[in-house]
């Protein structure tokens, strides 16, 4: 969030919403462009919050925790999330880019490092510029929610101080550090709740997807909206995708994931893009393989790991290797060897390994 000068630094882009409406989605393709049309038109924001209020993140409390930056490890890009619910994040659907990688870097509160993690799940709402995220390391942070307000937000709360955090650019062009300021809810449409700072402060790159937040009367604190598109100035008024008239798909989409937990992926596991892709607690686990290990059959876990060369039961032969014309395939880390002849031979497969063909 930007208090001084700052640069244009959003860029116009469009979620595309002729993807599937399968309530699991493993990845989440979007296509660029802004265009008028019954989509909802996404100008994302590319820079962080400017003119950050240090009394506005303080009165946050332990909710700053639940407040995350998410990117690719490698990106110069990110994007901001909540936590809404115990294992899931809320983010803005065009944030896809930054997660749909199945591994991901996301750090928690004020000064955390940098974490890796893997996407388990992503779910995207077919229509609104929202996407609910589960990382499977997750489990193990005990983080602090901030709960869906579940009451109608209507013209009543015109006027409202709301408060606005994520990691976006500061007034320096610094991003990555966590940062809110307050301002007036000054407009509410059945999908959108409009905020101003008045001009001295707001949204910039790196805060899309981050909370719009309201604290009642008891110091509660609730996730109102995402972050979907703001002013090019990072001072002018900044648009969020309401969350409290989703309640319900919210609901089911994290029901329906966690009713199929390994949405159809084994124990033993498979190489998904060169990645191990196993169920494990009921969670699918992609695994990122360190420098001299790859995906490969390890018979301790009886399924597929990051191995090295000379502990792959299967030698590299998990999705089939040609040996002459004999085909070479690992079934549950044996290694079965069949001839492709006298009217096949054997050839590798487009996308990594064999078949006889």
């Amino acid at each position: 969030m930007a208090g001084a000068s700052v640069t244009d630094r959003r860029a116009c882009s469009h979620s595309d919403l002729g993807m599937t409406r399968r309530w699991i989605v493993w990845s989440v393709w979007l296509l660029l462009g802004c265009h008028d049309g019954s989509t909802e038109s996404v100008c994302a924001v590319n820079d962080a919050i400017v003119g950050g209020d240090s009394d506005a993140l303080a009165s946050l409390g332990p909710a700053k925790r639940a407040i995350v930056r998410l990117e690719t490890p490698g990106s110069a890009e990110h994007c901001s999330a909540a936590v809404i619910a115990p294992h899931w994040l809320v983010t803005a659907k065009h944030c896809a880019a930054d997660v749909q990688q199945r591994i991901v870097s996301f750090s928690i509160g004020e000064g955390a490092s940098l974490r890796r993690g893997s996407t388990s799940v992503m779910v995207a709402h077919p229509e609104r510029d929202v996407m609910l995220v589960r990382l499977v390391d997750f489990d193990s942070l005990d983080l602090p929610v901030l709960p869906i307000w579940t009451d109608d937000v209507d013209s009543h709360w015109i006027g409202r101080s709301v408060t606005l955090a994520g990691y976006g650019a500061d007034a320096d062009g610094q991003r990555g550090n966590l940062a809110a300021v307050r301002a007036s809810l000054i407009n509410v449409d059945p999908t959108s709740l409009e905020v101003d700072s008045d001009g001295d402060s707001g949204a910039c790159e790196g805060d899309s997807g981050g909370p719009l937040l309201w604290t009642d009367g008891s110091g509660k604190t609730f996730s109102l909206g995402v972050l979907r598109s703001g002013s090019t100035s990072c001072r002018g008024t900044d648009k969020y995708a309401r969350l409290d008239t989703l309640q319900q798909w919210l609901e089911d989409s994290m029901a329906a994931a966690d009713a199929e937990p390994c949405a159809g992926v084994s124990v033993a596991g498979t190489c998904d893009s060169h990645l191990p892709h196993y169920c494990k607690d009921g969670l699918p686990i992609f695994d990122e393989c360190p420098s001299g290990k790859s995906c490969g059959w390890d018979a301790t876990a009886s399924g597929v790991r990051c191995v090295t060369p000379e502990t792959d039961a299967c030698q590299g032969a998990l999705d089939g290797r040609c040996e002459g014309d004999d085909l070479l395939m690992c079934d549950q880390g044996q290694l079965r060897r069949t001839s492709c002849g006298p009217c096949a031979h054997c050839v590798r497969a487009p996308l990594g390994g064999a078949r006889c063909d």
